[in-house]
């Protein structure tokens, strides 16, 4: 029997921790290698097409919302309308858009594995991004042509950034965290529950009197121009009313419980591994610095209005898996603390 101390990827032997975090990060590799082969190869879902066809109809000079229906915000598909100028209309556009995707999926990987090293240490940021790559739940979706792809990145990048301020008191990157936001609210409008979290965040900051109030009222009249500069292009081309019913008036729709959703909600949970799901659990009443508590709460705030949703869509999980997984990894290296062989089961599993 090997000692437990070799079975761990926390232990205290040097060469145990990098042999260990050597395998996590060939096991990685092979499944971002796996996620890379499925751009490329996996059926293309309906959702796509739309996105396609909402950036050919702007390409062939249509205006959204206004000549076509869309109720999504604009951006991406305003990312996709060059792709019609380089390839034509021919299925290297489409391919070239899911390459797109690829690249922000592969950039929020990297922001998981940062924010995750920024709040605990390298080796939970290893476990976290196995976590993630290994969630069929995210992988299935996040190789998709879809808004809420690079509403994920950007929303994550505003998490880094603020994160990096809190640290640095910086102003240029709490004004990046904010612009970052902006950003992502143009291209999803769901990210809004990252908006309304991250300003509770700095509010709490401001009533304990560790930041003041003027940081609060930078980051939000930078996150609320950004997209206050788009409104003004609509309103000066007449197309405000329309893009506020199809993204706002449309969309909205009452919390409440019914079968169906509930249904939805357990099969999204089954492909979302029970024993991440247990180490979130094991993480929540863990002792925690500040940022790590306030990111815990964030992710779970944002979770738990997306399962009070009444409709269930496997992509509406996209911008909270990344953070479960990086508070579950922190419960996992709490159980390798603890015992070293069950926390290597935990990972087979």
């Amino acid at each position: 029997i090997m000692p437990a101390k070799l079975l761990g990827p926390f232990s205290r032997s040097r060469w145990s921790e990098r042999f260990n975090d050597r395998l996590a990060w060939t096991l990685i590799l092979g499944l971002v290698s796996l996620i890379c082969l499925l751009s490329f190869e996996r059926y293309f879902s309906q959702d796509e097409f739309e996105a396609i066809k909402s950036a050919w109809k702007i390409f062939a000079g249509d205006r959204i919302y206004i000549d076509f229906f869309q109720h999504h915000a604009p951006f991406l598909y305003y990312l996709l309308t060059p792709l019609f100028h380089i390839f034509g209309e021919t299925e290297a556009t489409i391919f070239t858009a899911r390459l797109l995707m690829l690249g922000f999926t592969l950039g929020t990987l990297y922001l998981t594995y940062a924010i995750s090293r920024m709040l605990f240490d390298r080796h939970v940021a290893v476990v976290s991004e196995l976590f993630l790559v290994a969630s069929p739940l995210f992988v299935h979706k996040a190789i998709e042509i879809r808004p809420d792809v690079p509403q994920v990145f950007f929303g994550l990048l505003s998490i880094y950034l603020l994160l990096r301020y809190f640290r640095s008191e910086r102003i240029a990157t709490l004004m990046l965290s904010a612009l970052s936001l902006g950003i992502a609210f143009l291209f999803l409008q769901k990210v809004v529950l990252l908006a309304v979290a991250l300003h509770g965040l700095l509010l709490w900051r401001v009533f304990r009197r560790q930041i003041s109030l003027a940081v609060l009222l930078l980051f939000s009249g930078i996150f609320v121009g950004t997209w206050a500069i788009y409104c003004l292009y609509l309103l000066m081309t007449d197309q405000f009313s329309q893009y506020f019913f199809f993204n706002f008036e449309f969309n909205i729709v009452k919390l409440e419980q019914h079968y169906h959703q509930t249904a939805l909600l357990l099969d999204h949970l089954k492909e979302f591994n029970t024993v991440v799901l247990a180490c979130v659990l094991l993480a929540i009443v863990s002792k925690k610095t500040q940022s790590q508590w306030e990111f815990t709460w964030v992710a779970l705030g944002i979770l738990a209005i997306i399962m009070l949703h009444r409709t269930q869509f496997a992509q509406y999980y996209l911008l909270v898996l990344p953070m479960l997984a990086i508070v579950a990894a922190r419960g996992w290296q709490l159980v390798n603390e603890l015992h070293p062989p069950l926390a290597l089961s935990l990972i087979h599993i």
